[in-house]
């Protein structure tokens, strides 16, 4: 999910479409312990891109199925995964100063024209799994 910057309009631009689950159990199954989480479809990313003076404002939702083990009865059930997305990107020149050089975990810092998404959406899906 690569996209260029420079071409999302500052009215906005919608993306509806899944991203592949076989990267995503990639990264789940690093860093299991015995412990495994399978996503059994494309997990559907429908997201809006709005571009502003400051960055560009994401807001959306991202949903997937999974398989994952129960911690009370150890069978493995489905869960419904749906993650509310809402991040602001921004070029390391649109940082105002020190104070953002602290981490905030709704703003992801990005350089050159282009940005892969993917990797945040998984990172958003795999926060909100269940630990149980």
């Amino acid at each position: 999910m690569r996209i260029l910057v420079t071409t999302i309009p500052f009215s906005g631009m919608k993306i509806d479409a899944p991203i592949p689950k076989d990267p995503l159990n990639a990264r789940l199954a690093e860093g299991s312990q015995g412990e495994h989480v399978t996503f059994t479809n494309d997990p559907l990313v429908d997201i809006t891109l709005t571009r502003t003076h400051g960055g560009v404002i994401v807001k959306g939702v991202v949903t997937g199925a999974c398989l994952q083990g129960c911690s009370t009865c150890g069978d493995t059930v489905p869960h419904e995964i749906v993650s509310t997305i809402d991040w602001l990107l921004q070029t390391a020149s649109d940082r105002a100063g020190m104070d953002d050089e602290l981490d905030d975990p709704g703003v992801i810092v990005y350089d050159g024209d282009h940005i892969d998404l993917e990797d945040h959406v998984q990172e958003d899906l795999i926060l909100n799994l269940s630990p149980f």
